[in-house]
């Protein structure tokens, strides 16, 4: 029993250590970045993994305690209203089943699709770089980032994504009275906004560790996005495609 205890003692304390090198990781990012990269140019992946775990997980929290409130706003209001009317024949713990599952399960959405969302961007990312690198090479004889390793774009885009992990939670902040309606261009902005400031680090992130100029990791990322909406593009006219497909045989 008592080694038991020890270990949960040092259990706990490993992940307090990690907790602490994982914020001032963040601190110095948002000081200093350029130094921050080159810095953590040669860090292993499993740290670099365990960072974007930590960023994942906390913006998991945010969001989700957000998203929580709002469903104990929306089941307290849905009480008063029933009490005011007995005879509605409102079942309000069925509704606060169904909200309280969502937002569990909306929490497991953004931890599957942000992990799931980094690595496509990192994928991209780095095709972007070595077609950019190849490009040069081709004419003006300047092979920057033509040898570049998947790794170091994997370090970049997670650290330069910090912001947008950090901050994305701010999306769900609403009027408590409209939430189920989410404001879809409030939503929307806030999320350009934050992937802007991500962006921002990750040219710095390209530019310290690729050995890139501003201007080829602008390119590169440029390559990436129309990269990612030529993806979206052949998955939309597949998903139609197989949905119009599937109407042929549907009742009317």
């Amino acid at each position: 029993m008592v080694s038991v205890m020890r270990m949960g003692r040092l259990q706990m304390g490993k992940i307090k250590d990690a907790v602490k090198g994982h914020v001032l990781l963040i601190r110095d990012l948002f000081e200093s970045p350029a130094e921050t990269f080159v810095r953590m140019k040669d860090e292993p992946v499993k740290s670099t993994f365990s960072f974007l775990l930590f960023l994942v997980i906390v913006n998991v929290i945010l969001s989700s305690l957000l998203l929580y409130g709002y469903a104990g706003y929306a089941v307290w209001e849905l009480n008063n209203t029933t009490a005011q009317n007995p005879s509605s024949n409102v079942d309000v713990d069925s509704y606060a089943g169904e909200w309280y599952s969502a937002v569990l399960m909306q929490a497991l959405n953004m931890f599957l699709s942000n992990l799931s969302g980094v690595l496509v961007v990192v994928l991209l990312l780095h095709m972007g770089i070595l077609l950019n690198g190849a490009l040069g090479m081709w004419r003006e004889g300047s092979a920057a980032g033509i040898n570049s390793r998947l790794s170091d774009t994997f370090r970049v885009v997670v650290y330069g994504g910090t912001p947008y992990f950090l901050f994305q939670f701010l999306r769900y902040i609403m009027d408590p009275r409209e939430v189920v309606a989410i404001n879809p261009s409030v939503h929307i902005l806030s999320g350009i906004i934050f992937w802007l400031a991500a962006l921002a680090l990750i040219v710095v992130g390209l530019r310290e560790v690729h050995g890139l100029t501003e201007k080829e990791a602008c390119k590169s990322i440029i390559f990436a996005i129309l990269a990612l909406f030529i993806m979206l593009g052949y998955i939309g006219l597949y998903v139609n495609g197989f949905i119009g497909y599937g109407n042929l045989f549907s009742y009317p």
